[in-house]
């Protein structure tokens, strides 16, 4: 519930005075919304990614690195390593 008046109250990546004026916004949407559900803000919005392939690089001395690719196919995920 806290994070969800949080996404009424924060004007997000905008500068900010000080987090008083934060905490003023949350305690006056408290206040707005009352008690029960607290509804998804209408700025806000989200995005669905579906990966079909992941890799992941991992530092090792003298260049010898470790990378793996996870790629997605009918049945399910695949590793294999590449190299660096």
């Amino acid at each position: 519930r806290g994070a969800q008046i949080g996404a009424w109250a924060s004007d997000q990546s905008r500068e900010m005075k000080s987090v008083l004026d934060l905490e003023k916004s949350v305690a006056a949407w408290t206040a707005k919304l009352g008690v029960g559900a607290v509804p998804r803000p209408p700025h806000w919005s989200g995005y669905r990614v579906v990966p079909t392939a992941i890799e992941f690089w991992e530092d090792r001395l003298f260049r010898l690195h470790k990378r793996e690719v996870f790629r997605r196919d009918e049945t399910g995920w695949r590793v294999s390593r590449l190299f660096p």
